[in-house]
């Protein structure tokens, strides 16, 4: 991943009046951060969303990843925030 992919990405959104973007396909994710996630490729409605970059004009780019989701290919450019995600095992419950 080079940061010049995000910096032509902020541009171009700039030109076209955009503030932001938000990136979950896996295919974008790893484009712009490096990240390759350890699931099977493929569009399918049960592919749980494992990782999203949001890309705010002026701002550093944040990566949000699963906590279950390795992040050491994550260009260190980027901040990371993690979050709870899910498994069979171990789902998310109702507070």
């Amino acid at each position: 991943m080079s940061s010049t992919r995000v910096v032509r990405l902020l541009e171009a959104l700039e030109q076209r009046g955009i503030d932001h973007v938000l990136l979950s396909l896996f295919a974008s994710l790893t484009y712009f951060t490096g990240y390759i996630p350890p699931v099977e490729f493929g569009p399918s409605p049960f592919t749980p969303v494992m990782g999203m970059l949001l890309c705010v004009r002026n701002d550093q780019p944040v990566f949000f990843s699963a906590v279950m989701e390795p992040t050491e290919d994550v260009n260190p450019a980027f901040a990371l925030k993690a979050f709870m995600s899910y498994t069979v095992d171990s789902p998310l419950r109702h507070r």
